[in-house]
């Protein structure tokens, strides 16, 4: 069977499910964790959701993280209670050593959990000119304009955390920006704009690829990604 960690509203594994079928599946939905019963001990894990069906280290073949997110990380106008927050945390850590212990014995597939944790945006820029020309990028704080002598630039968040007051948080996006406007004293990830007809995306699965383009020419009026 194969364990999917994700979250309720994660319309991927919906489409992956309609697909497949949901007999050979099991699905967490961390939002949804005071449903399920679990528990550990050294023979392993068992998992059961709300409907009575059940996971376990024998019946797992294999697992993917998906995208599982703690109540915290939704922003703080979603409320929870001490006590909740504490529940998560422990399942959170649980849920990780479960899957962890699954990737020992090579049950893990197509995504590596916390990966961009040892490999992050800068260290996968600088693989990739190996193989593409890149556009120039910088990042500051408490340096001033000039770097991109006047060319256009995007200005964009590396943690896509969210800003703002606790009512009326905010994310900032690939932005377009004017280089000599960007305050010195905030820490900016700024790149060079680079004029397209298309964005194009390469997905890798093990030894195949899958390519996709989207037409830029439908949203360029409201955004620039």
């Amino acid at each position: 069977m194969l364990f999917i960690y994700t979250t309720s509203y994660d319309t991927t594994v919906d489409l992956l499910l309609h697909r497949m079928g949901g007999e050979g599946c099991f699905r967490f939905n961390f939002d949804l964790w005071r449903d399920y019963k679990l528990e550990v001990t050294w023979d392993g894990f068992r998992i059961e959701d709300p409907t009575g069906r059940s996971i376990d280290n024998q019946s797992t073949s294999k697992v993917l993280w998906r995208k599982p997110f703690q109540t915290k990380e939704l922003g703080s106008e979603v409320e929870i209670s001490d006590q909740d927050a504490y529940c998560e945390e422990e399942l959170w850590y649980t849920l990780r050593e479960i899957v962890n212990l699954l990737w020992t014995q090579g049950k893990l597939v197509l995504v590596e959990p916390r990966a961009d944790s040892r490999v992050g945006k800068f260290a996968q820029a600088r693989i990739a000119r190996r193989y593409f020309p890149l556009p120039q990028y910088q990042f500051r704080r408490g340096v001033g304009p000039g770097f991109f002598a006047g060319r256009k630039v995007v200005a964009k968040s590396l943690s896509s955390a969210a800003m703002g007051d606790s009512g009326d948080k905010c994310l900032l996006f690939a932005t377009k920006a004017v280089e000599a406007e960007l305050c010195p004293s905030f820490p900016w990830m700024v790149q060079e704009y680079v004029e397209a007809d298309k964005d194009i995306r390469v997905a890798v699965v093990r030894d195949r690829l899958f390519a996709f383009e989207l037409p830029r020419s439908a949203f360029l009026g409201r955004t620039i990604d």
